[in-house]
């Protein structure tokens, strides 16, 4: 029996890693066929990892530790480090995963930054092209020199507390200077909607996502069609189950509604009086 080109052979198993990415025996069994296989296997499974507790902390580093000097900076592209893991194994983590393009860190910066002052620097020396963050932390992070302003075209920010008149003044400052940003998601719980939401200006933004735990009409009422309201909240990818392949459907949702407003002006204005 002939064998399978090298190529089509490598995209059956990394098409069944995909299919369940989150069943380990699966990687193992894949990765006993052969080494090669392993090496196939090791590129798509930890292609996107999620620490959501200490012991996943651990079992990390201890993995790290166990491959190869350079091998997760190679693989790991999209990281989630949710608010229980420390500022200390994040920063190692992320001085590891040093080619992440997107990243979702809820690490606790402010109660931490003495003991670990240089990660929000680390941060900035990343490839980001999206990024999920607290919108405190965010401020933080565009206080820094970073790498990722030109190219970030994602933004998820949750805010925590209220938000100042003052912060959104930066908040939005921040977000307008960014000259690659097309989607904008805005998680509220005690702070109003409105001031933030028309501070905002950036002329490259297609999707702006806006939700609050304390949902008024009023705040949702926005004559540009670019924002999309979402009651309940959008979602909390903070929790230790949630996965940061989460935000694919959210982003999906908002782009599905603003086509929909396309077809529906577009079959509207066809309707006016005169239209051809």
């Amino acid at each position: 029996m002939p064998a399978l080109p090298l190529e089509l052979e490598r995209e059956i198993f990394e098409l069944a890693v995909i299919s369940d990415r989150r069943n380990a025996m699966l990687k193992l069994n894949l990765s006993l066929v052969a080494r090669r296989v392993a090496i196939w296997v090791d590129f798509v499974f930890y292609e996107s990892v999620t620490i959501s507790h200490s012991r996943s902390v651990d079992k990390f580093l201890t993995l790290i530790q166990s491959k190869p000097t350079g091998f997760f900076t190679r693989i790991v592209k999209a990281l989630c480090l949710v608010c229980s893991v420390g500022a200390s194994p994040a920063f190692d983590i992320l001085s590891h995963c040093t080619t992440v393009q997107r990243l979702a860190c809820f690490v606790d910066l402010h109660h931490q930054s003495q003991s670990v002052p240089s990660l929000p620097l680390l941060i900035g020396r990343l490839p980001l092209r999206r990024l999920s963050i607290e919108s405190d932390h965010f401020l933080c992070l565009t206080a820094t020199t970073s790498t990722w302003s030109e190219n970030l075209t994602h933004i998820y920010l949750v805010f925590w507390g209220p938000l100042s008149p003052s912060d959104t003044s930066r908040l939005a400052q921040s977000i307008n200077r960014l000259p690659r940003l097309t989607h904008l998601a805005l998680d509220f719980v005690d702070s109003p909607i409105r001031p933030l939401v028309e501070a905002v200006h950036s002329a490259t933004l297609q999707v702006l996502l806006v939700s609050s735990s304390n949902y008024d009409e009023g705040d949702y009422s926005f004559d540009d069609a670019r924002i999309v309201a979402c009651d309940p909240p959008i979602g909390d990818i903070t929790l230790p189950d949630s996965r940061i392949h989460w935000e694919e459907k959210m982003w999906s949702y908002g782009e599905s509604i603003i086509a929909l407003r396309k077809v529906s002006a577009t079959q509207t204005a066809s309707e006016q009086p005169g239209a051809k």
